[in-house]
Order: C-alpha cells, then structure tokens, then sequence
C-alpha cells in the first residue's frame, strides 16, 4: 500500500449501530524484512463503500485483518466505535511476525 492509499473501536448499544465508524491512522505492518503496509490511512463509516484492490502479495489481507482487530500494526492506531457486523472473537489480536535480527 501506498502513503496515497487511504485505508482506527469502542462498542455503542445496538440502537446507535447506524453510527459505525472505522478509522485507521498511519498504520505500518513489516513481515520479517518486509515493508507491507506503510503509513496507510482510512475512514469507514456507516453506509460507506471501501473497494481494496492491488496484485498479489500487497498487503491487501493484512490490512483487512489490522481493520478487522485480528493483527496489531506495528505503527499507528485503529479505532473502531458503534458495531460493524464483526462476530464476537474467543483470542486476542495477534502481532505481526518478526525476522530475528
């Protein structure tokens, strides 16, 4: 993803679920030596429509699981208020895989 690109959550009571909101600042993920996501940043909210695209290996999965709270990016912050369909998770976020030094 490019800085171009433009890709942070408390939980509200289902009556406010029309004012979801997903919004991620400067989020950064490196896998082993490799740069995947670099200062990538996003608005979602309620009715809005977000397309991500891009060839293999781009990091379009890794930015879905940071949006998702799956992964901890290793930069920048994600924040999630209202309800966005997501089911209930049984284990934490997981961090990105580090390469040893």
């Amino acid at each position: 993803m490019h800085p171009s690109d433009t890709i942070p959550c408390d939980t509200l009571p289902a009556a406010d679920i029309g004012t979801a909101h997903l919004r991620a600042e400067g989020v950064g993920v490196t896998r082993g030596a490799r740069r995947v996501l670099n200062d990538v940043t996003v608005t979602v909210s309620h009715r809005s429509r977000l397309a991500i695209v891009g060839e293999n290996g781009r990091g379009k999965s890794t930015l879905l699981h940071v949006l998702a709270g799956l992964l901890v990016p290793d930069e920048g912050r994600v924040t999630r208020t209202g309800t966005i369909g997501s089911p209930a998770r049984s284990s934490p976020p997981r961090r990105a895989p580090r390469s040893a030094p």
